[in-house]
């Protein structure tokens, strides 16, 4: 709720948002996976260091994109996302403190961390280990096997998010009608945002929310290798994807309240 109001969005629409995520399969998948906390812990870092770098407090967001780098390997994500987003964290006293960052969780990683895993019984963290390393390799980011599966993992990401999912011809009537009223929402919110000027100031979400789909696409051929969507693995999209939410239902000249009722549906 802070950090939609640091964002000029009205009380209404930031409950509104905060209603959204946490109703979304991201979140709710978090649920499910109790056993493994980490992509929850990184979208709490991730609304962390925006709430931080909105609200100016440069060293504590600092420290809390370091630790977000062990939490998960995602957590490289909020370092790039931060940056897009607040370009006022490369201002001249700050851009080297943050060019450091990564070098400094890399040394750190390398050096310190081997010693912490062996004191806690797990043995050595080889550096081959670290995920986001394997996507530099030249036969990943070359692969045009990879890159083919872009579109549906994007497309997954954001109507599944919205709550438009596939239906079996086997499912019940009651389902199949809940999926028709969700995409009757989802149209009636689109078609109430068109032309009300709802994607000014948008911009440098949509790029974020671009290199999302783009890592996410890389980062489940090289696990599961397997369709996924916003469900924990791809948790971390519904973060930046609800703050792109509220700011455009934000700055409509629509009835808040019926745009309200149309995600409610959702």
């Amino acid at each position: 709720y802070l950090l939609f109001k640091r964002q000029g969005i009205t009380p209404q629409v930031a409950v509104l948002g905060i209603f959204f995520y946490l109703l979304t399969p991201a979140v709710l998948s978090h649920v499910v996976m109790l056993s493994r906390p980490s992509k929850a812990l990184i979208n709490v870092a991730m609304i962390g260091c925006f709430y931080l770098a909105s609200s100016g407090r440069f060293w504590l967001l600092w420290a809390l994109i370091f630790i977000s780098f062990f939490i998960d390997e995602t957590g490289l994500l909020i370092y790039v996302a931060t940056l897009i987003l607040f370009p006022q964290c490369l201002s001249r006293e700050r851009r080297w403190a943050m060019a450091a960052l990564p070098v400094v969780a890399y040394i750190f990683y390398k050096a310190v961390l081997p010693y912490l895993t062996i004191a806690a019984g797990y043995g050595a963290v080889p550096t081959s280990s670290y995920l986001p390393l394997q996507l530099l390799r030249t036969d990943t980011v070359l692969s045009m096997e990879v890159w083919s599966t872009l579109f549906l993992h994007g497309k997954l990401l954001l109507l599944e998010t919205l709550g438009i999912v596939p239906v079996d011809k086997a499912a019940g009537t009651g389902i199949k009608a809940l999926n028709i009223i969700t995409t009757l929402g989802v149209v009636a919110a689109v078609i109430g945002m068109i032309g009300q000027k709802a994607l000014r100031h948008t911009g440098r979400l949509w790029i974020v929310l671009g290199v999302f789909i783009i890592v996410h696409n890389f980062l489940i051929r090289l696990t599961i290798n397997y369709c996924w969507g916003p469900y924990y693995y791809g948790s971390f999209w519904s973060v930046v994807f609800t703050l792109l939410l509220v700011k455009m239902v934000n700055q409509t000249k629509v009835n808040a309240w019926i745009l309200s009722c149309c995600f409610l549906i959702v």
